[in-house]
């Protein structure tokens, strides 16, 4: 069970960033149990036929549908000029651009991210001369939601030679070549599996 109330987050998209720190001055408050989208999961979506003299239907592959994600909060500021900044910045987020990746960080998860793009206008609504309430809806056609980018490097010793006899000790099977070296990066909330392919002569074959 996920108690949203006592978790803290920072979504940062564009320009905006949104925080749920209740004791601290932020900008743009967002409020934890008005958080649509993020948590859950997404629509199934399949080709749905009929068995004409069967029960149930035939068997087909099922997709995962878009993702619509929606934030809800406060905007406070300390005089009228910068609200009505803070208006003007949030009402023009992703601007002339179509689609970019937002991180939200939090303490249970860490960074997340997911390219989004608007859903609809920001709604803004002003409550006193240094506070207004926001909401916006973001889209993203990628259902996923990607974690940290996380690389490695691996070796690969020398493929030619051998052992020379007699033989004299000692023995080093692990020589690094840093021109062999390669980078690995997994950036994704998916198990995925590498796959390693291997060209040269080994007329002894390959352990």
């Amino acid at each position: 069970m996920v108690y949203l109330h006592q978790e803290e987050y920072v979504v940062s998209i564009g320009n905006i960033v949104m925080e749920t720190h209740p004791q601290q001055y932020t900008r743009y408050q967002l409020d934890s149990d008005m958080v649509d989208g993020w948590w859950d999961g997404v629509n199934i979506r399949r080709e749905k036929i009929s068995r004409t003299v069967q029960w149930g239907d035939f068997d087909s592959e099922s997709f995962k549908d878009s993702r619509i994600i929606t934030f809800k909060g406060a905007a406070v500021a300390k005089s009228i000029y910068e609200l009505q900044a803070m208006r003007d910045e949030f009402t023009g987020v992703l601007h002339g651009r179509d689609m970019e990746w937002m991180r939200v960080t939090s303490k249970s998860a860490g960074d997340r991210y997911v390219k989004v793009g608007l859903e609809d206008s920001p709604k803004w609504v002003k409550l006193t001369d240094t506070t207004a309430i926001f909401q916006i809806s973001f889209y993203a056609p990628d259902p996923r939601v990607y974690g940290e980018e996380k690389s490695t490097t691996i070796w690969v010793n020398d493929g030619f030679g051998g052992l020379d006899y007699p033989i004299n000790y000692e023995l080093d099977y692990n020589t690094q070549i840093s021109t062999s070296s390669e980078s690995i990066i997994n950036m994704g909330n998916v198990i995925s599996y590498p796959v390693f392919e291997l060209r040269g002569d080994f007329p002894a074959g390959l352990t």
